[in-house]
């Protein structure tokens, strides 16, 4: 039997303690946590402990290496806006913490959610080192199904079947597909209001609990926007709405299709472009699209650049700002559909998002950075920030698919053989009240593949 770690966020330990008590290959499970919410472990008064220490500067840099600490301060929204040096204290802090806890427990494998922050970007590295296995569960795609991922890498858990492709196609190209969001048809200063006020009401439900549970520096609390945050919203941020160009479509006729670039923006600050984007640079996403809009506009492409839906409200000025600059660059209203941007454009850009997977069926160019859905025949990928430079030679050179059969099965293959049965929804958890499909689905799809997933590190660490 296995021994297990199970590391729980905020109001999910619940949720994980149900799941643990029917796992049949689990003969011995802790679950670690960082709030005295049931968890077995509460990993923050050691943390506070080894916070109080001294001589964390230089051992960080022995122990951890000046670019390790740098990139897991610029992935995390919490630590890249904190000063420099409480930032490594922090990393300090809770890097001996959670080494503490593992070399303690001797988990052979560890689940949890996929990357998201700091502590379990620490977690990810130290099983790295010590070659435990990490099964990260994030929200899938496709209904009631979870991708298994820590840092966007794809996983191969199961050969899906023809009709489970099938599926995947129709729902993955049905208009209303969005995953995991609810699409707002107001984009007014009522809404934008409503979700400033919203935001500022949950900051402060946050920081009144860290300080009723005298816990100041539990990231759980910490981790939401405040003052001074690069990605708070101010009053003015409402401005965005000025720079939409209603005669976008106008504009869009005038351009030749070739040459015509769609960019999705994704949510941000979220896990899918902090962490799953390789390149921490690219990871910047008003640097990196400042460049890659400077470069494109460059070579005669035109950009049509929409935001994601729910961003509205979130999204800072600062990004339309910079690309209000160049020429070429037409921002698309809110309430236009992405899908008629994908299919009126021969080439389309996303991080990491799931427009990548439409354009791709779509029979378009779709451009991507690391993600576990690309495939290297049906994407150009951006792995690294000077992969940009070569981008307009790249989609010049891009052949649009006459037969989009073969791209559909390797596209769709690559999505679904990532996925497992059993969904997200883990907040509100009660036994006697919540809804236990998904959650028993879950609990049937970790009792078989975690022993494969087990199995197969075992022989990648033999080899």
């Amino acid at each position: 039997m296995t021994k297990l770690m199970i590391f729980t966020r905020r109001n999910t330990t619940n949720r994980w303690r149900y799941i643990a008590e029917r796992l049949e290959f689990s003969g011995e499970t802790k679950i670690v946590g960082l709030l005295d919410d049931g968890c077995d472990i509460n990993a923050m008064p050691t943390f506070y402990a080894h916070y109080r220490s001294q001589n964390h500067h230089n051992w960080l840099l022995d122990s951890i290496g000046e670019a390790a600490c740098q990139e897991i301060i610029q992935r995390c929204r919490l630590l890249r806006n904190l000063d420099r040096e409480v930032a490594l204290r922090f990393i300090s802090s809770m890097w001996r913490t959670l080494e503490q806890t593992i070399e303690q427990l001797k988990p052979e494998i560890v689940l949890s959610f996929m990357v998201d922050f700091y502590p379990v970007d620490i977690l990810q590295r130290l099983l790295e080192r010590r070659q435990i296995p990490f099964f990260g569960l994030s929200g899938g795609i496709l209904k009631d199904q979870t991708i298994v991922s820590v840092l966007g890498e794809y996983n191969f858990l199961h050969k899906p079947t023809s009709e489970e492709l099938e599926q995947a196609f129709i729902e993955i190209t049905a208009p209303t597909f969005a995953p995991s969001v609810v699409v707002s048809k107001k984009y007014n200063l009522s809404r934008f209001v409503t979700t400033k006020l919203t935001w500022h009401a949950r900051h402060l439900l946050l920081n009144a609990l860290r300080i009723f549970q005298r816990d100041p520096l539990n990231p759980e609390y910490l981790t939401t926007p405040k003052s001074g945050d690069d990605y708070y919203i101010r009053w003015r941020d409402w401005q965005v709405i000025q720079y939409m160009d209603h005669q976008w479509e106008e504009k869009l006729t005038s351009v030749p299709f070739d040459k015509r670039v769609f960019v999705g923006l994704q949510y941000y600050p979220e896990a899918t472009t902090d962490y799953w984007v390789k390149d921490v640079r690219l990871a910047n996403c008003i640097q990196a699209m400042t460049e890659i809009a400077r470069v494109l506009t460059n070579h005669g492409f035109t950009i049509f650049l929409k935001d994601h839906p729910v961003m509205f409200g979130l999204r800072r000025k600062e990004m339309y700002q910079s690309l209000s600059h160049l020429s070429h660059v037409v921002f698309v209203p809110y309430e236009v559909k992405s899908q008629e941007l994908i299919d009126r454009c021969k080439t389309t850009f996303t991080w990491t998002g799931t427009i990548g997977i439409q354009v791709a069926l779509a029979g378009r160019c779709p451009v991507v950075t690391t993600t576990y859905y690309r495939t290297n025949e049906d994407f150009i990928c951006l792995n690294t920030w000077e992969d940009i430079v070569s981008l307009p030679e790249r989609i010049d050179q891009f052949q649009l698919p006459r037969d989009l059969d073969p791209v559909k099965q390797r596209v769709l293959y690559q999505v679904c053989s990532a996925h497992i049965p059993g969904s997200m929804d883990w907040t509100g958890f009660d036994p006697n009240k919540s809804n236990l499909a998904g959650t028993h689905a879950i609990i049937g799809s970790l009792n078989h593949y975690v022993p494969q997933f087990l199995t197969l590190h075992s022989k990648e660490k033999v080899s």
